[in-house]
């Protein structure tokens, strides 16, 4: 299962704000969704691989992606 960072926004409770890889942002209680950002990823192949040593990885599945797991709004 993966999950997504999504934020009802501190200054306006009508705006939530979801993240893939780029921003999303919807009005209207995320019936529609207009995306206001490029790709905020890395998108670097080089970095999407296994992690850990070589016995033992440390595998969630979110290492083979470019993930954003955190938004905030200021």
């Amino acid at each position: 299962m993966r999950f997504f960072p999504i934020v009802i926004s501190p200054h306006d409770p009508t705006v939530i704000y979801a993240a893939a890889n780029v921003m999303f942002r919807s009005t209207d209680e995320g019936q529609s969704w207009t995306q206001i950002s490029k790709d905020l990823t890395r998108d670097d192949k080089s970095r999407e691989g296994s992690s850990g040593g070589p016995i033992t990885k440390d595998n969630t599945s979110v290492e083979y992606y470019c993930t954003i797991f955190t938004v905030y709004e200021l």
